[in-house]
């Protein structure tokens, strides 16, 4: 079975990006990949069922699947 690949998420924060990379931490397998200006960010999750996770954390606005591939995402 292939394992899957993971899902990458745009992600409007309004805390400041250090603090986001922080809480981020508190999701297994999460990877920040990079800033958006103004206030996004890009993320890489395990799986998309972590995304409820990711709403939850504290300074999340709002989470929207990316449609783009992310080479670093990919590591």
């Amino acid at each position: 079975m292939k394992p899957m690949d993971p899902a990458v998420y745009i992600v409007r924060i309004s805390i400041p990006v250090a603090d986001f990379r922080d809480r981020l931490q508190e999701i297994d397998g999460a990877r920040f990949i990079r800033e958006l200006p103004p206030g996004r960010v890009v993320v890489s999750l395990p799986t998309p069922a972590a995304v409820p996770r990711l709403t939850a954390l504290d300074g999340v606005d709002t989470v929207t699947p990316d449609r783009l591939q992310h080479p670093d995402s990919m590591s």
